[in-house]
């Protein structure tokens, strides 16, 4: 779905979509935000949005409202250079320097199923927060919880081409 109503420009590739809104920062996005954005202000609030849309596609965070029954807030990313996977709970603007808050989800080193071209990821949920820039931001992915413990991610294997 491609929007056509105004949008903010972000980077090349990338713009806000709605609207923007100050949000009150736990204590431990606001040590992650000043150790990302290099600054001794302690932040308690911060701009944040919540929709990304890269080219035509829509990357929604989890802390969208509107959006119930679709995960696509469920994504790869680059961080240090390793690729990791992680739910998207919000995205940030400071300094016009736009960021994605992710809680990271581990994959786990004793698979509980098989896949062989490892698509199906068995993972678990951390705590651990990270902050990225929305240029970081790899593919979605799916989100699955079955019976409220076994949690799982899946890659999917390729794309629908677009003429």
């Amino acid at each position: 779905m491609f929007y056509s109503y105004p949008t903010v420009h972000l980077s090349q590739n990338f713009w806000l979509l709605g609207s923007m809104e100050q949000r009150n920062l736990s204590t431990a996005e606001t040590q992650l935000i000043n150790d990302y954005y290099h600054t001794s202000s302690n932040l308690n609030k911060i701009t944040a949005f919540f929709r990304l849309q890269r080219e035509r596609e829509v990357i929604y965070s989890e802390e969208y409202k509107r959006v119930k029954l679709r995960n696509s807030f469920t994504v790869n990313y680059t961080f240090e250079s390793s690729i990791l996977i992680g739910k998207i709970l919000f995205y940030v603007i400071y300094n016009n320097k736009p960021a994605a808050i992710l809680i990271k989800l581990q994959q786990l080193a004793n698979p509980r199923c098989f896949s062989p071209n490892k698509s199906i990821i068995p993972i678990e949920i951390t705590s651990h927060l990270q902050i990225i820039p929305i240029e970081h931001i790899g593919e979605k992915c799916i989100y699955m919880e079955i019976d409220n413990s076994y949690l799982y991610v899946v890659k999917l294997p390729c794309k629908l081409l677009i003429d």
